[in-house]
């Protein structure tokens, strides 16, 4: 819990070749204009993403690469993976609030896949608290991995145009837990 908000933040889960790995197989899958932040828009902010089925997933290896006894890996058992994908962005995408899942008890989990970035070129994520204010704020921090209630409203915030280089997260969607 970070101000209130079920948000858990998790660094250095994987060491530096690990993620160098997960980047590069990462850039070799097949990106496509997809994810709106916003349901109903007309399709005018689409961003680049890659949905990944079973088999790129074995491939990516975040799952393969994370030590069982990790507490991520607790965190997250008793739930379905229901969807995962990768976020390609670029300096010049607008990012919006959004939710993942309006009903609370759903969990993303999010990756920040970068093995190098610099503080000063942005990319953050925020996170708004009950009040519509600014509850958290996340820098973009290589290997970091969020794990939140998908209920909660957030957004990237913009790169900047210094950091010439795509910002990858991976994403994964959870269900509720599921009874035993």
């Amino acid at each position: 819990m970070i101000n209130g908000l079920d948000i858990t933040v998790f660094d250095n889960v994987f060491d530096k070749e690990q993620q160098i790995h997960m980047y590069n197989t990462g850039r070799t899958f097949p990106y496509y204009l997809a994810n709106n932040d916003l349901p109903g828009n007309p399709g005018w902010e689409q961003k680049f993403m890659s949905e990944l089925d079973n088999v790129l997933l074995k491939k990516f290896g975040f799952f393969e690469l994370l030590s069982n006894n990790h507490p991520l890996t607790n965190l997250l058992k008793d739930r379905i993976m229901e969807r995962a994908y990768i976020n390609l962005g670029i300096p010049s995408d607008a990012h919006r609030l959004h939710d993942d899942m309006s009903e609370e008890g759903y969990m993303t989990l999010l990756y920040y896949m970068n093995p190098f970035w610099m503080m000063d070129w942005g990319g953050e994520t925020i996170f708004l608290d009950g009040n519509g204010e600014i509850g958290y704020t996340s820098p973009f921090v290589s290997g970091r991995v969020l794990v939140f209630d998908s209920s909660i409203l957030h957004a990237a915030r913009v790169q900047t145009c210094e950091s010439n280089a795509y910002r990858f997260t991976f994403a994964a969607k959870y269900s509720k837990k599921q009874n035993k």
